[in-house]
């Protein structure tokens, strides 16, 4: 089991206290007994819900909205598609050395939305998009191959073989658009042909959004970079546990007991 960690912070990221909840559910389900039980200890008055992608759901958010929460949060990565014109322009702020951030007003006015974009983090994506694009492409040859001498001659067969070369490679399913046919009439040995393109507008769009991620927020009157410099303390927390994590060497710890979760 995990833990979830409500953290009480400062604007400036001091912390003033903190609350354990169980982990051993989904995110998005624990979001208003977390809320409620902050709120019970340490008051309303002022408080700011800064939440990842994995905790927010339409209805959490309508739930802070309800009771006048304010809220900062990540979203969904499929979400930033619908931003691509405003990715593509060139009207960026810089919130630090390597960040560069734009407000996106929402279409009802009580929300606006951060593009964020990191030359570190795109530096990451694009070179795990392109180890799993050659592990793919490698993957398509050896199927290319099994076709070409005849050892593969079934579709189905060829389609299940495909199926799980995706999902190994699930970064980039939509690199290439694959085709696999049956030949009438065969190539000697041949009955199938395996056949691949790269998919010209998934590399554009990869190309425009490698680095970016999006946020959303309802507090309107702020600025992108103030806006970011709050949600960001959520990872300065998380590189806390990750410290115990990786350098001590303390984790994973496999607690069976509430008590020795909580005093963990």
């Amino acid at each position: 089991p995990q833990v979830c960690i409500g953290l009480v912070v400062t604007e400036d990221g001091f912390p003033l206290g903190y609350e354990v909840f169980a982990g051993n559910t989904h995110d998005s389900t624990t979001v208003r007994g977390v809320i409620e039980a902050m709120e019970k200890k340490y008051g309303r008055l002022g408080r700011i819900w800064v939440m990842d992608r994995g905790m927010i759901s339409e209805p959490n958010l309508e739930f802070l909205r309800e009771r006048g929460g304010q809220y900062i949060a990540g979203t969904p990565k499929a979400m930033l598609r619908g931003f691509e014109e405003q990715l593509a322009e060139q009207d960026w702020t810089q919130a630090q050395e390597g960040v560069e951030v734009k407000l996106v007003p929402g279409p009802g006015g009580d929300e606006t939305f951060i593009l964020t974009r990191s030359a570190d983090r795109r530096a990451k994506e694009h070179a795990m998009h392109e180890k799993f694009t050659e592990r793919l492409e490698a993957g398509l040859q050896r199927l290319h191959a099994s076709a070409e001498n005849g050892r593969l001659k079934d579709v189905g067969v060829a389609h299940e073989r495909l199926g799980r070369l995706k999902e190994r490679n699930w970064r980039a399913t939509h690199v290439f658009d694959v085709s696999v046919r049956r030949l009438d009439p065969p190539r000697g040995k041949q009955q199938l042909e395996v056949a691949w393109q790269r998919n010209a507008r998934f590399a554009e769009w990869s190309q425009l959004s490698e680095g970016c991620y999006l946020l959303r927020s309802n507090l309107t009157h702020l600025d992108a970079a103030t806006l970011w410099q709050r949600y960001i303390q959520l990872t300065e927390a998380e590189w806390a546990f990750r410290i115990t994590k990786d350098e001590l060497e303390i984790r994973p710890i496999w607690h069976q007991k509430e008590e020795r979760v909580k005093a963990h």
